[in-house]
């Protein structure tokens, strides 16, 4: 049976499970109250740490497309580039101009690896092209290497008076 309480103040008297229900409403009521606090302070959390974010991400950007920018140069000195390009290009290059690659010698002959063409001592282009190596004839010929064929281009002109 369910006992009788009286709550002080009010002068009639409640049944327990009524005082249960209205201390749990009450309960309840802090309860929603605090939950309602408590989002509203993680979505203000949220809303900054969202804001901060993208403010990073911004500044980071502008910081990485600064850097990887290329330098601009004025519009003039473009045709410069190129018609020095063109005359570079149609004029032959003599390899006496061209200091030689060291570690020559001893037998070994120069690999051209653009060209897959080597050149042995004395040639002209022996130890001067762009990109190559020094090796022995042997370990060039079994890499698919061929030897350089005789080239006007880099030779003196004896004929010439």
């Amino acid at each position: 049976m369910p006992g009788i309480v009286l709550v002080q103040g009010l002068g009639w008297p409640l049944y327990s499970e009524q005082v249960l229900c209205i201390l749990a409403r009450g309960l309840r009521a802090k309860i929603d109250h605090a939950v309602k606090a408590m989002k509203e302070k993680f979505v203000k959390m949220l809303k900054f740490r969202l804001f901060a974010l993208a403010l990073l991400l911004g500044v980071t950007s502008a910081i990485c497309l600064a850097q990887a920018a290329p330098a601009t140069a004025p519009a003039t000195s473009t045709p410069d580039k190129k018609a020095a390009k063109s005359k570079t290009k149609s004029a032959p290059v003599d390899p006496s101009t061209i200091p030689q690659a060291p570690g020559g010698g001893d037998g070994k002959v120069w690999v051209n690896t653009n060209t897959k063409v080597f050149h042995k001592e004395g040639d002209p282009w022996y130890g001067k092209t762009k990109h190559g190596s020094y090796m022995t004839e042997a370990d060039a010929v079994k890499a698919g290497f061929h030897e350089a064929k005789d080239s006007p281009v880099g030779k003196k002109d004896t004929m010439k008076k």
